[in-house]
């Protein structure tokens, strides 16, 4: 039978590969994070856990997408009211307001867009 290895022989067989840097290969939490989910998802309350958090997040992006199209013609409107009251006071600021009209002509159009545009 061998003897044990004192504490001191075994130190000083694994002091070089404790300073070790690893050369080539991906790092070990490359490797270890994927089994550590793996262990984790198996067992029964972080499942459960998970199915929570993946049906909160689900039924929050459907609730967004139907928010969004809701408000969308209400947005619509609300921009097509500003373009025209933009328009109308663009209009109202170029066309002079008391013109002195020469007798037997008929005054010049100053616009040519549809009324109410």
């Amino acid at each position: 039978m061998r003897p044990q290895p004192t504490t001191r022989a075994m130190l000083r067989e694994i002091s070089p590969l404790i300073g070790a840097v690893p050369v080539e290969g991906p790092p070990v939490i490359l490797l270890a994070a994927p089994w550590l989910l793996l262990a984790l998802v198996l067992a029964g309350p972080f499942a459960l856990l998970l199915t929570f958090v993946v049906a909160l997040l689900a039924a929050v992006l459907v609730i967004a997408a139907i928010a969004a199209i809701a408000a969308s013609p209400f947005l619509l409107v609300r921009h097509l009211r500003a373009v025209r009251a933009r328009h109308a006071a663009a209009r109202e600021r170029a066309e002079p307001e008391n013109t002195p009209r020469v007798a037997g002509r008929a005054p010049s159009p100053t616009s040519v867009s549809l009324p109410g545009y």
